[in-house]
């Protein structure tokens, strides 16, 4: 008998769950392959959505091997065969699993959308889909996920070429967006709002880290350090100082944790990027300098 701790080392359990979750999938592709309208579309994938959700294997399977393939479904071939508004229900549907999938995945599937190549369709389904990936506080997610992880090796952890690949397209968002299409001074994706945002997530991921390593759980705050400086390697330090510096100046009154986080967080910076960091950091801490 397979208990929930050794039923994923077991091959013959784990062939099963693959085969299903491929199945369902098969299924959900014909059955909208097939469709006369956008609604029924959609209540072909929220069948699908619920079904992976209603079995803990069949979500982890989805989640780890074919979430990628699957969302590029989605974007690349759903959403330009059915668009508009007319059509809120099927999109509301598509959204779903980039809300509730792994973030880091759901990101790079959206913003692969974003390229030159792609169809008008897609890049404004991309768009709409990335700003809800924000506001839900996906990208805060991401990150911090990436403070748990083991990304390199020593003191001063170097981040693999991946994770340099994706702080790069992190901080890129805004350029590559505005690269394709204009969106309103209200949305996220606008330069003023989503480095506000991140700044606000940075402080989210400060705030996870602390907490963990009160419980005793390790972090590295290499992935956070590379997004941090290489935002003000672009220019943005003075609006994310704005943010972190107040918070900073608040946590290390009477915290010795606190004032080590931030200490690390400023002074680990990559070499890089460290004169961009220094620079607005000491003509933005006068008036919290006590």
């Amino acid at each position: 008998m397979c208990t929930p701790d050794n039923r994923k080392h077991n091959p013959d359990v784990m062939a099963a769950v693959r085969t299903g979750v491929l199945t369902l999938l098969k299924h959900a592709k014909n059955e909208v392959e097939e469709a006369k309208s956008a609604d029924r579309a959609a209540e072909v994938l929220k069948f699908l959505h619920d079904s992976l959700q209603e079995n803990e294997d069949l979500t982890r399977e989805f989640d780890d091997r074919l979430f990628i393939e699957f969302g590029e479904y989605l974007t690349r071939n759903v959403t330009i065969r059915w668009t508009g508004d007319s059509h809120r229900k099927l999109n509301d549907c598509i959204e779903v699993f980039f809300m509730s999938g792994p973030a880091e995945d759901s990101f790079l599937v959206i913003t692969k959308s974003l390229s030159s190549d792609s169809h008008s369709t897609e890049i404004r389904t991309a768009v709409t889909l990335l700003e809800g990936w924000l506001a839900k506080g996906r990208m805060c997610e991401l990150i911090c996920r990436k403070t748990l992880s083991v990304d390199g090796d020593g003191k001063r952890r170097s981040l693999s070429a991946a994770s340099e690949r994706l702080v790069t397209r992190l901080v890129a968002i805004p350029d590559i967006v505005a690269n394709q299409l204009h969106v309103q001074e209200r949305s996220l994706l606008t330069r003023g709002n989503y480095y506000k945002l991140l700044a606000e997530s940075v402080l989210e991921v400060l705030q996870f880290t602390y907490d963990n390593l009160k419980n005793g759980r390790d972090c590295s705050l290499s992935f956070v350090n590379a997004i941090f400086g290489k935002a003000c390697l672009q220019g943005h330090a003075d609006v994310l100082m704005s943010v972190l510096l107040p918070s900073f100046s608040s946590f290390t009154q009477s915290d010795p944790l606190w004032c080590r986080i931030c200490q690390r967080f400023l002074t680990a910076t990559p070499d890089r990027c460290m004169e961009s960091v220094i620079t607005p950091l000491l003509s933005n801490i006068e008036p919290f300098v006590v």
